[in-house]
């Protein structure tokens, strides 16, 4: 007859994970789904609605069709041109946006950031009061 504690010796222990013991350790919900009082999981047959992301250049493009002056096409257009890597092209066209809507929010404070990357120290602070005359 075999010991219990001999052959209990020869097979290899588990291994407790760590927080297995503790509330709210990673194998916490594995249990809680066990004893029935996990928050309920979403259905996995439940439809969810998937949108594309929109070409944003084509919007803007779309809008600046229907009206060149519209402000919030142009500073999204001019964001778009710096993230491209044109921060000269984005700064011109902040300068249009600003010339038809002086107070446009955080167009002064984009085009200070702009400046600034441009390493132009001398625009960036009339740019950065001119936000702060704006803004006040």
């Amino acid at each position: 007859m075999l010991d219990p504690d001999a052959a209990d010796s020869r097979r290899p222990r588990r291994r407790r994970r760590a927080g297995s013991l503790t509330k709210g350790g990673p194998d916490s919900l594995r249990r809680d789904v066990r004893r029935g009082s996990a928050p309920p999981q979403p259905s996995k047959r439940r439809a969810v609605a998937k949108f594309k992301n929109p070409d944003t250049d084509a919007l803007v493009r779309r809008r600046l069709s229907k009206d060149s002056d519209d402000v919030d096409a142009l500073f999204v257009l001019a964001a778009i041109r710096v993230r491209g890597g044109n921060v000269a092209e984005g700064i011109s066209i902040l300068d249009h946006v600003l010339r038809i809507d002086p107070k446009y929010p955080g167009a002064w404070r984009f085009k200070a950031t702009l400046h600034r990357m441009q390493g132009e120290a001398d625009s960036e602070r009339s740019a950065q009061r001119k936000a702060d005359e704006v803004e006040r």
